[in-house]
């Protein structure tokens, strides 16, 4: 595992769990507690209460929920990313649902995790996000992160697109065809080529080249 430049992982990580479901929130509370190096320092229902502490409790890392009541998780990323930057989020959902992850990755998270992960699993995320990597799986790169929060001059250029459109504009920065991105995504071909069509209009712009060269500079 390699270390954010200049720096190294904590003798000690202090993580927070934002979870509406009682039951979950306390069994990885619990769990996170038998490993090494690792200490939940609260556990919250709601994001609204966790960004009241926030700056005071200062947590690496923090497994949101994307489900809450009231403010969403993605919501709350969204607010807090900016203002905490040190802080870890690690997306903390039932089902592998991409659009809501893309949104997240968007706006600040760093990786996610299904519920039904292995407690291992989730203590080696954490310390993967905290050290500077990140846990994503096939689905979702890395490479998808660092292209959307390096680009933050061209904010409000990806607020315009849908989570499935910047997931497509990314595939187009790397070379994929429509027929490709289709079956890396599980779409219809005609489905990309609508999304593509909408990325063109929301840009103003009448191809991949003009597209990519007024998001990503090449």
């Amino acid at each position: 595992m390699e270390a954010k430049p200049g720096t190294s992982l904590p003798s000690l990580i202090r993580v927070a769990i934002v979870e509406d479901d009682a039951e979950t929130r306390n069994l990885t509370a619990n769990l996170l507690g038998l490993y090494p190096g690792i200490e939940c320092i609260g556990t919250f229902e709601r994001a609204e209460h966790f960004a009241e502490v926030i700056a005071a409790i200062k947590p690496h890392a923090v497994l949101m929920d994307i489900g809450l009541p009231g403010k969403s998780g993605i919501q709350a990323v969204k607010e807090l990313k900016e203002k905490h930057r040190d802080t870890e989020f690690i997306m903390f959902t039932i089902n592998e649902d991409a659009e809501q992850i893309v949104e997240a990755l968007a706006w600040g998270a760093t990786g996610y995790l299904l519920k039904n992960t292995r407690p291992e699993k989730i203590v080696e995320a954490i310390r993967d996000v905290v050290g500077g990597g990140g846990n994503l799986t096939t689905s979702v790169t890395r490479a998808l992160i660092e292209v959307l929060q390096a680009n933050r001059g061209n904010r409000q250029l990806l607020e315009k697109l849908t989570a499935r459109e910047r997931e497509i504009l990314l595939l187009l920065k790397d070379g994929y065809s429509r027929k490709e991105i289709a079956k890396k995504l599980f779409l219809a071909e005609d489905t990309v080529r609508s999304h593509i069509r909408n990325i063109y209009e929301k840009f103003e712009v009448h191809n991949r080249a003009q597209a990519l060269k007024l998001v990503f500079g090449s």
